[in-house]
């Protein structure tokens, strides 16, 4: 038996697997509860396991050459793997021959364990770790599991017909990228792609490795999936970071619950927090997809900058590979990154130590930067534009401040409070703690240039649908690796009481910051600035009270250090505040349709799209009179793409919210999302086909695009008996009409 076997691997006491299936188990109930089936979880499971986990752990161990403990192991090769399909399953699609995406896993298997025997490499143990960190990693992925997996949408049965917001536009792009290489704008003729899709190439490839619908994949369990290795890989960077694995625990869950201190009462956090948890899947897949990868370029960029020998080639590859995957997942990581490694360069030219490694990884970025915005990205902005002061007097006013720049300078100032305190009052003590003797390393200075032009970003710039957040919520949520190394070294070197002290201060800011949402939910939400600069006098002088008080009752010489570390503690307890806001939004009980308003999707419509699907070439194309969300509305929201999404197959003219074109056309989200369809000749020739149906109306359409099927949302203006009898070949499904053109030719 070779040293390098999977019953080496397997070898051990059960036991040390059982936070593993713990979260395993978690992550199946939460999804049941969603309405995915046991079938589909299975089948997700095992394809992750064997087309993912188990490749990416041998190829790791073997690039790495054995350094690492096997958790970390198969966290960040799992990881790192969903980034190396990427590239591979861009060729393979490009070259028409997507099924070879069972290529890549079965060659690094086999490729792996050959060189592994070779090079007498074998696994250490699993789970080595004390028990406690490995039970607490697991709650606090569980956590994030029940947090997030019970608030997003429902992919199947009659749930679906109400999808999110986001959910029909997503899944268009998943479906596009699926059958056509390089992809477009399906919805809406004439758009190219310019966006951050590799996440959905992805979920593409996914797809063709284990034959699952695209819709169960993008909605619900590769967002849940990720969202569950995200959380282990952050633990992972935090024991890299730190330097111990109480450290990475430390870090996890500080992802899960700590948050900004957001001051501003009732205001809803999607914006203004930098929570990990909040930035992975709830707010964009995009984002949360790139966060993922991120970690492994972090966790490469860390051991580079701190290793007192040159980097190798492996380490390279590893940084250059998962740094390219996140410039195509999304477009404001690469900038926050490069802003990190400007600042590393700069510190160790000042410190005249090795700048190479730095210089090296920048121009890596730098070259990956250019790539994405002139390829992939079109050399468009996407609607974001330069606008100091832009978005804090939007918010303002979204918070019924009014506006005026007086206000947006009070909206700064609080924000930024909130995005720094954390950060501030703990890594303050790696310069001014004697008795710790803490040096920031480059890595450190990385992590802080990350968090500091994340936050120059979100406030110098200005999009419609408040884009310019995404760099913020791509570089502090990473400021939770400084304050997590500071907490452990804090807490190793303070005395019985300072300790004591922390966890009850900690809980008093957690009930203060408590006291104040609540006090806000009553009718006393700040709705003026003097309203609001009470809410933060209040909660600045708790906090300087109750550090000036935790300073007097220990000893003189540990004053400094308890004050910072106090303070530290009630901050981040103020901000643990934040796991209230999300309590409240978990969906404990599916909701009553009779509640939810006019669907999305008309009944018959996901039917109707697959129809269409399982008779049509993946070339075809379509056209409806859907360009609205929701039928009979008193403004049209362009965003209907659920034809596309479900159908998998391109419009004429669908919705043409989201697109490249319309987020130039205003300065809010509102705007560019009811804007006239800039082609107002070509909609009408659209249109008169379901309006005035004949045979030259359609002929004229014909004309311009090969149109294969009609899909008529019954719900929205059309002359449906002059259709069907223009083309007799017809389906009816409910409240969807599918017809088709070739009968009529």
């Amino acid at each position: 038996m070779t040293r390098f076997s999977a019953l080496r691997f397997l070898r051990g006491t059960p036991g040390r697997f059982l936070p593993g299936v713990a979260v395993m188990l978690c992550f199946v109930a939460v999804m049941y509860h969603r309405g995915i089936g046991f079938h589909a979880l299975v089948i997700f499971l095992a394809y992750q396991a064997f087309g993912y986990a188990l490749p990416g752990l041998l190829a790791w161990r073997v690039v790495r050459g054995g350094r690492d403990p096997a958790v970390v192991d198969l966290v960040l090769g799992t990881i790192a793997f969903h980034a190396l399909s990427v590239p591979w399953y861009i060729a393979v699609r490009w070259a028409g021959i997507p099924r070879a995406v069972w290529v890549l896993p079965v060659a690094t298997v086999v490729v792996a364990l050959a060189m592994g025997r070779r090079r007498g490499l074998r696994l250490t143990s699993l789970w080595r770790l004390p028990p406690w960190c490995a039970w607490n990693a697991a709650a606090a992925i569980s956590l994030g599991i029940v947090l997030i997996g019970s608030s997003i949408a429902v992919a199947t049965g009659p749930l679906a017909r109400w999808p999110g917001n986001d959910s029909p536009y997503l899944l268009s792009l998943a479906g596009e990228l699926k059958y056509h290489m390089p992809g477009v704008i399906p919805f809406v003729t004439g758009q190219p792609l310019d966006y951050h899709w590799y996440t959905f190439a992805d979920i593409a490839s996914f797809s063709w490795l284990s034959g699952q619908e695209l819709d169960i994949l993008t909605i619900a369990l590769m967002p849940i999936g990720l969202l569950a290795l995200g959380l282990a890989g952050f633990g992972v960077l935090g024991w890299k970071f730190t330097g111990t694995p109480a450290g990475g625990v430390v870090a996890l869950w500080l992802a899960v619950l700590v948050g900004s201190v957001n001051p501003l009462g009732g205001f809803g956090g999607s914006v203004v927090d930098g929570t990990f948890l909040e930035v992975l899947w709830r707010v964009s897949p995009t984002q949360g997809y790139a966060q993922v990868v991120s970690i492994v370029v972090l966790y490469v960029a860390v051991e580079m900058l701190r290793s007192r020998r040159a980097p190798g080639l492996p380490a390279w590859v590893l940084f250059v590979l998962a740094s390219f995957v996140v410039a195509g997942a999304k477009a404001t990581f690469i900038p926050v990154l490069g802003a990190g490694a400007m600042v590393a360069l700069v510190v160790a030219f000042s410190r005249r130590r090795e700048w190479r490694v730095v210089l090296g990884m920048g121009l890596v970025l730098a070259a990956e930067f250019v790539f994405a915005q002139v390829v992939l990205f079109g050399g468009t902005s996407q609607g974001m534009v330069l606008s100091p002061r832009s978005s804090m007097e939007r918010i303002g006013g979204t918070m019924g401040l009014g506006e005026g720049r007086g206000v947006g300078l009070v909206v700064f100032v609080f924000l930024v409070t909130g995005w720094l305190l954390p950060l501030v009052l703990l890594v303050s003590s790696l310069f001014r703690a004697e008795r710790l003797r803490v040096r920031a390393d480059l890595a450190s200075w990385w992590v802080a240039g990350m968090v500091v032009s994340s936050m120059v970003a979100a406030v110098m710039l200005t999009h419609p649908g408040y884009s310019q957040y995404s760099f913020l919520r791509a570089g502090l949520p990473f400021a939770t690796l400084a304050v997590a190394a500071v907490l452990v070294r804090l807490w190793a070197q303070g005395t019985a009481t300072q300790r004591s002290a922390a966890v009850v201060v900690g809980l008093l800011g957690l009930g203060a910051c408590y006291l104040l949402r609540s006090w806000s939910e009553q009718g006393a939400a700040p709705r003026d600035l003097t309203d609001l600069v009470k809410v933060v006098a209040v909660s600045t002088a708790l906090t300087l009270a109750v550090a000036a008080a935790t300073a007097a009752i220990v000893r003189p010489g540990g004053r400094k250090v308890a004050a910072v570390f106090m303070a530290g503690s009630f901050t981040l307890g103020m901000g643990s505040a934040r796991t209230f806001d999300i309590l409240r939004g978990v969906n404990v009980r599916r909701p009553d349709i009779s509640s939810l308003g006019p669907a999305v999707i008309p009944k018959g419509g996901i039917e109707a799209a697959r129809y269409v699907r399982g008779h049509s070439d993946p070339s075809d194309l379509f056209a409806t009179n859907a360009h609205c969300r929701l039928p009979r509305s008193r403004v049209c929201v362009t965003t209907a793409h659920w034809m596309s999404a479900w159908a998998e197959r391109r419009a004429v003219i669908e919705g043409w919210g989201y697109t490249a074109t319309a987020n130039l056309t205003g300065d809010s989200i509102s705007e560019v999302t009811t804007t006239p369809y800039w082609d107002p000749a070509l909609l009408a020739l659209n249109d008169a086909v379901f309006l005035r149906p004949s045979k030259a109306s359609l002929d004229a359409l014909l004309a311009r695009f090969p149109v294969r099927w009609l899909m008529v949302d019954t719900r929205f203006p059309v002359d449906l008996p002059g259709l069907e009898r223009l083309l007799p070949d017809h389906r009816r499904f409910a409240q969807t009409v599918v017809l088709e053109v070739q009968s009529a030719r």
